[in-house]
């Protein structure tokens, strides 16, 4: 028999074994080359992923070739390769939690045990065949629509299907897939589609003591108007604690108005002998006591305007004096009498 060369191409698989259990390399890479494509075929009847589908070979072949010398002669090489190949298949996606239980994975010894070649020529005796089948491998794949991913599920014909947990998605409440989940899986491929609906949030505005700001509520992602400055007595309005957003955001949202205090000022005029300062606060604080003016020839006899005991919110007060010497007679901020 010829061990080298490119003659070991043209070998049947019966003498390849042969020369690969005297562990000839040349004998396993023409084994491998022959079979490589048909075991990747084979796998993909159970395995969706072209990466898993390359290492699932690989281990396959690793297997068979540890374990050739178990081959039995009087059976396909194919067959005897193939059942390695979906047996790991199996061991693939049990591992990764996606079939459990759906499939016998038998042993290599009792599938073979089972196989006969049809005979070139009749045999003396009657003779029954049996035809076997493997399972074909099929997918269903979940289009979530910008979900949360869901894992296809990868199983052979007709077993049973274990429902994946319900997708998630921001501003949408899950409310079905656009077509039932079987219970078995089917002789097909199919994808189906995750179905939602969209929810509706509030931005709620604290404006902490100021003029009220009507809450918005919509829908998720929609466009957002920024309702107009809050105002409050006393302070002047310096924006909110965050930016409202330009799209309501997938959740409730409170926003706090921020304020700046004001200062307003009393200013005294016309006070007679004494200039009296302008008096600076901010708003709410006290005033304090301010002495009664004096001046020469009068009797001071109040302000045209009462001290406020704080600092109010209006336009600046300007206490005044205008007096008539003449009269007796009140001004805007000092009443004096005439002395005689």
């Amino acid at each position: 028999m010829e061990t080298t060369g490119s003659k070991l191409t043209n070998l049947p698989d019966t003498d390849l074994v042969t020369l690969a259990i005297e562990q000839n390399q040349a004998a396993y890479i023409v084994l491998y080359t022959r079979y490589n494509a048909g075991v990747k075929s084979h796998i993909s009847r159970y395995v969706a992923q072209k990466e898993d589908i390359e290492d699932i070979c690989l281990e396959s072949f690793q297997k068979a070739f540890s374990q050739i010398g178990s081959y039995n002669p009087e059976y396909k090489f194919s067959t005897w390769l193939y059942r390695i190949a979906r047996n790991t298949a199996f061991d693939h996606l049990n591992k990764h939690d996606r079939e459990k239980n759906y499939m016998p994975t038998t042993s290599i010894n009792e599938d073979t045990a089972e196989l006969k070649e049809i005979p070139a020529t009749m045999p003396a005796e009657n003779m029954t065949i049996k035809a076997l089948w493997n399972a074909n491998g099929y997918t269903i794949t979940f289009d979530t629509t910008g979900g949360s991913q869901i894992d296809p599920i990868t199983q052979a014909y007709g077993t049973e299907i274990t429902k994946p947990s319900d997708p998630t998605k921001d501003g949408y409440v899950f409310i079905g897939w656009d077509r039932e989940i079987p219970a078995t899986m089917p002789a097909n491929n199919m994808t189906i589609t995750a179905q939602w609906s969209i929810n509706q949030y509030t931005i709620t505005f604290d404006t902490v003591g100021g003029t009220a700001v009507a809450p918005i509520t919509q829908d998720y992602a929609t466009a957002v108007t920024a309702p107009a400055d809050p105002t409050k007595t006393g302070y002047t309005f310096a924006g909110w604690d965050v930016e409202v957003p330009a799209t309501m955001p997938a959740e409730n949202v409170t926003i706090t108005a921020q304020w700046t205090i004001n200062q307003y000022t009393i200013t005294f005029v016309d006070t007679g002998d004494v200039a009296y300062e302008a008096i600076t606060k901010n708003f709410g604080e006290a005033v304090g006591t301010v002495a009664d003016p004096i001046k020469t020839g009068y009797t001071f006899t109040g302000w045209d305007t009462e001290i406020p005991a704080t600092i109010e919110a209006a336009k600046p007060l300007k206490i005044s004096d205008i007096v008539d010497i003449l009269q007796i007679g009140s001004c805007n901020i000092c009443k004096y009498s005439v002395i005689t």
